[in-house]
Order: structure tokens, then C-alpha cells, then sequence
């Protein structure tokens, strides 16, 4: 059986992998919708793990992908914002009996909490990246218009992600 820890570093390589061939090179609408689905690999590291380690990793994970598209630390940033808010998110969404597994999902958490979850950290990750991207406070429409379109095809993949590969109960 293979460890999370072990399933996480392949699920890491294989979705920064998909990203910077396949899905770098996707738009939908005219350029208003691009997935950033690497993301998804914050959403499902586990719920009790510390800031400590969580920020290292989301840093590195935007890292990278900054490395692929030739940003200069704005998915850095993007996802570390994702990280700094997700704590907060899993918070406000727990019930009093807490979740039923240490990893965000479809199973240990309900369906609709996990994608309530999913699309507040995304559209979060989403409006900082434009904002970052487009940097000009005219083009805030542009900005929240990409935003969202992308946001909903980001969550779709993560839909189907979860559908496919939905990660396993770990205490």
C-alpha cells in the first residue's frame, strides 16, 4: 500500500506535469477561462496539517509554477494567499462533530461543504492571480470576469478529479 505522503508527491508531479503541457495551452471563451487545476493539490493536503509546513509547500508549489510559465512569484503568491485563507475556510465550514477524515473531500467532508470549500479557496486563488496579472485597478471587471469563468472550469476539473482520483481515508 502506498503511504500519503508518497501519494502526494505523485499526485503533485503528475498535476504540475498536466499543467504546464496541456492545460498552460487551454482557453475557453475567448481567453476568459484557463483551469489552474495544480491547485488542486492544496485543496486536498490534509486538514490538521501545521502552517509551518502548509506555507513551505504552497510556496513551492506556486514556485514551480512560476518556473513553467515564466511569472515572476505571481503564482507564488497566489497560492500562498490560498494557503494563508484555507485554515479559515475549513473552519467555518466544520460541523460540530468535525470531519469524518484528515483530507478534504466529497467523503470526509459532505459534498457540498468540499465544493463550497474548493470555490471560495479558488476564486480567492483566481482574483489575486489576475489581480496580479492584469495590475491595474481600471480593469477590475476584467479581472473578477476572468476570475470567475476561470474559477468554474478550475472547479469542474477539480469535480472530476474528485469523481476519478478521489484521495483515500487517512487517520
Amino acid at each position: 500500500m502506498i503511504g500519503l505522503p508518497l501519494k502526494n508527491i505523485l499526485l503533485f508531479v503528475a498535476l504540475i506535469f498536466f499543467q504546464a503541457q496541456i492545460l498552460n495551452h487551454l482557453t475557453l471563451f475567448s481567453g476568459w477561462g484557463q483551469p489552474f487545476l495544480y491547485i488542486y493539490i492544496i485543496l486536498v493536503l490534509p486538514i490538521n496539517i501545521p502552517k509551518r509546513i502548509l506555507l513551505p509547500i504552497g510556496f513551492l508549489v506556486g514556485l514551480i509554477m512560476d518556473f513553467f510559465t515564466h511569472t515572476p512569484g505571481i503564482h507564488a503568491s497566489a497560492v500562498l494567499t490560498m494557503v494563508f485563507v484555507r485554515p479559515y475556510v475549513l473552519k467555518a465550514l466544520r460541523s460540530r462533530e468535525g470531519y469524518d477524515s484528515v483530507i478534504p473531500s466529497t467523503k470526509g467532508m459532505s459534498f457540498s461543504k468540499f465544493y463550497v470549500y474548493a470555490f471560495i479557496l479558488i476564486l480567492v486563488h483566481h482574483i489575486w492571480l489576475f489581480s496580479l496579472l492584469y495590475f491595474s485597478t481600471g480593469l477590475w471587471l476584467y479581472i473578477l470576469g476572468h476570475a470567475i469563468v476561470s474559477s468554474a472550469f478550475t472547479l469542474l476539473l477539480t469535480f472530476l478529479l474528485q469523481l476519478f482520483a478521489q484521495p483515500t481515508k487517512y487517520v
